[in-house]
C-alpha cells in the first residue's frame, strides 16, 4: 500500500508515499474555489480572505484533515491560479482526452 501524494500523510504514517519508488509521482486529490472569468476584483478578494479565515478555524481543519487526509494549504487568487496553470501542463493528455478547456 502507497499513498498517491508526493509527502507522507500525517494521518498514514506508516504508508509511504508513491513518490519514494517513482520519482514526480503525485496524483493528489485538491478542491478550490472558482468563479467565472472577469470577477470584480474586490469580490474574489473579500471571497478569498473568507474562505482563507474559515480554514483557520480549528474545527474546519480538524474535520478537513481527518475525514479526508488531505493538507490544508489556502493562499491568495493568484496562487491558486499558478496551481491551476501547473496541473494543467502536467497532465496535457488527459486534459485533451478529456476536451477540458482552461
Amino acid at each position: 500500500m502507497a499513498g498517491t501524494s508526493r509527502k507522507p500523510l500525517r494521518q498514514l504514517p506508516d504508508t509511504p508515499p508513491v513518490a519514494q519508488m517513482i520519482d514526480g509521482f503525485d496524483v493528489s486529490v485538491w478542491h478550490g474555489i472558482v468563479g467565472s472569468g472577469g470577477m470584480d476584483t474586490a469580490l474574489v478578494m473579500r471571497i478569498n480572505r473568507i474562505f482563507n479565515q474559515v480554514l483557520q478555524v480549528p474545527a474546519v481543519r480538524t474535520a478537513i484533515m481527518e475525514t479526508q487526509a488531505a493538507q490544508i494549504i489556502g493562499g491568495s487568487p493568484s496562487d491558486f491560479d499558478n496551481f491551476i496553470r501547473d496541473e494543467l501542463t502536467r497532465w496535457p493528455e488527459v486534459i485533451a482526452s478529456a476536451g477540458i478547456k482552461p
